[in-house]
């Protein structure tokens, strides 16, 4: 026999109620676990008697700048979901390290400043890499992140996955690049001695001061040829080495 009309509406209700609360309940649930939360944090370290700076940065970004003392200044901040990031800092040996690791829902930026002519070697998974107004030699890697470099003096060795690489104003005497996807872009203020970029697909722009003369090679894979067009000496002793797979090649 069927319920009276009355029981139908009161379970009818009831269900109505239950479904809510079960909305409800998964929508709360599902912000909890995708708020994020913020992270900073701020360490130092005596670099007086160091000569090198050594950045494992995992998939955080990477800003260096010179300092005003002999520390090294480590800024982190970001935010997560569910693990914190985690950073560290030692000073060991002539070398001054800095780690950090960040997990799956978690963003890091290092901001760290450090003595203008500390050498320093930087890696980050696919983090971008900045540095300015350094004069000490600097190994900076990025496997998926973008690479610039303003103002730097002393020796550059860059390595780009597929992001970007960018130098600007620099007075390096010698410079080596090589991206496997991405393109290269470097402008110098001053006639470096040595400059070797290579490349898979990405493209290759170098602005050169006008008043010295180069020994230039290029090489193309791709249907382009070099567009060279600047004074071009052969055996001058600033010497332009570029090669690319696939990608299109200015020297000027």
């Amino acid at each position: 026999m069927a319920p009276p009309r009355g029981h139908r509406w009161i379970v009818a209700g009831g269900l109505a109620v239950l479904a809510v609360s079960v909305a409800a309940v998964s929508f709360g649930l599902l912000f909890v676990l995708s708020a994020d939360h913020g992270y900073s944090r701020s360490l130092r370290a005596d670099a007086a008697d160091s000569t090198r700076l050594r950045v494992e940065a995992g998939r955080a970004g990477v800003t260096l700048s010179p300092g005003t003392d002999s520390l090294v200044h480590v800024d982190a901040s970001g935010d997560y979901e569910q693990a914190a990031p985690k950073v560290a800092v030692a000073s060991s040996g002539g070398m001054v390290t800095v780690k950090s690791s960040c997990h799956e829902g978690c963003s890091l930026r290092l901001r760290i400043t450090v003595p203008a002519n500390l050498a320093a070697d930087v890696t980050s998974g696919s983090g971008e890499i900045s540095t300015s107004g350094l004069g000490g030699p600097l190994s900076l890697r990025s496997e998926s992140g973008q690479i610039s470099v303003s103002g730097s003096a002393g020796t550059l060795v860059l390595h780009g996955g597929s992001g970007a690489v960018a130098v600007t104003d620099s007075r390096s005497r010698h410079v080596t690049v090589t991206s496997g996807q991405g393109s290269v872009r470097a402008e110098f203020a001053a006639p470096p001695t040595s400059v070797e970029v290579s490349t898979g697909d990405g493209s290759v722009d170098l602005e050169m001061p006008q008043d010295a003369d180069y020994s230039v090679e290029a090489h193309s894979g791709g249907p382009t040829a070099p567009r060279i067009s600047l004074p071009v000496e052969r055996g001058s002793r600033h010497a332009v080495t570029v090669r690319t797979g696939n990608g299109a090649i200015q020297i000027h």
